[in-house]
C-alpha cells in the first residue's frame, strides 16, 4: 500500500480540477468538482498541486536520508515550483454552475 501511482497532470480551473489541456485533449477530464465548498478555488488548487507537491518533498527526504549533506538547487528549485503551483491564483471556471429545479424539487 505505499506504492504511489502518478496519473496526468492535473490543474485547478475555478473550483473544478481537470487533467491539463493540451493539444491532443483541449478540454481535459475532470476529476473534482469543488464548488460545494465555499472555500472551493483554494481546495481545487491545493488538489491539483498536490501531486508535485508530494514528489518534490519525498525526493528531497529521499535523498536526505540517503544523507544529503547540502541542498542542491534542483531540490529548492522543485520545491519551490511545487509551492508556486499551490499558490498561485486558480484559472477561471469555464462556465457557471447552473442549478435547475426538476420535476418540483430544487438541487
Amino acid at each position: 500500500m505505499n506504492e504511489t501511482t502518478t496519473g496526468p497532470d492535473l490543474e485547478a480551473c475555478g473550483w473544478y480540477v481537470r487533467t491539463k489541456r493540451t493539444d491532443v485533449d483541449t478540454a481535459g477530464w475532470l476529476v473534482a468538482d469543488c464548488s460545494t465548498s465555499p472555500h472551493g478555488k483554494e481546495y481545487a488548487r491545493l488538489f491539483a498541486a498536490s501531486p508535485k507537491l508530494l514528489a518534490a518533498s519525498r525526493s528531497f527526504l529521499d535523498a536526505w536520508d540517503d544523507g544529503l549533506e547540502f541542498v542542491t538547487d534542483e531540490y529548492l528549485s522543485n520545491l519551490r515550483a511545487a509551492i508556486a503551483l499551490a499558490m498561485q491564483a486558480p484559472a477561471e471556471a469555464p462556465h457557471q454552475v447552473q442549478h435547475v429545479t426538476i420535476a418540483g424539487v430544487n438541487r
